[in-house]
């Protein structure tokens, strides 16, 4: 996400803990973090939990109380109450479910760190034509990917569905 590139690289750490949880030789991608990320937050962001930690067991994300939990018993997790399920597909190592907005239907990914509701990229958006059909008078920056700035146009959709779920 943004314009520029980006230099990564791959490390292993022998022992990794959360609470009770033990990881070992866990692999890690090593970025720099964008600048927002790393300025913007007190206290400060210093890494990002991916899907090498939460492939492995099911995660509660509470933004009420702004807990996460994790499961190691995956039946724990099966019986909260007031749980919506969505199932979902993978891309490599990315979450994607069908959806919808506004009754134009495609594959949507899952990224609980964005800060928007709903991100449409490009090509989907010029596929359909939807600069034309919502006629956006708000573009601008749209915030900071991993590699640099981005800019968008602002609209708001009349529906959004997140199968079965639908939202007005």
């Amino acid at each position: 996400m943004g314009e520029k590139s980006l230099t990564s690289g791959i490390t292993t750490m022998s022992l990794v803990r959360i609470g009770r949880l033990a990881f070992r030789d866990q692999p890690f991608h090593v970025v720099p973090l964008p600048y927002a990320l790393s300025h913007a937050f007190r206290p400060k962001i210093v890494g990002v939990i991916g899907y090498e930690i939460l492939s492995r067991m099911p995660v509660r994300i509470d933004y009420v109380t702004q807990t996460l939990t994790f499961y190691d018993d995956p039946s724990e997790f099966a019986h909260l109450n007031r749980r919506v399920s969505i199932p979902f597909l993978l891309y490599g190592v990315t979450p994607v479910i069908h959806g919808g907005v506004d009754g134009i239907s495609g594959l949507f990914q899952i990224d609980t760190g964005s800060d928007s509701s709903l991100t449409l990229f490009s090509p989907f958006v010029a596929r359909h034509d939807l600069v034309n059909t919502y006629s956006p008078r708000l573009q601008g920056f749209a915030g900071e990917g991993m590699n640099g700035p981005e800019s968008a146009y602002f609209v708001r959709a009349h529906t959004v569905q997140i199968s079965p779920q639908i939202f007005l």
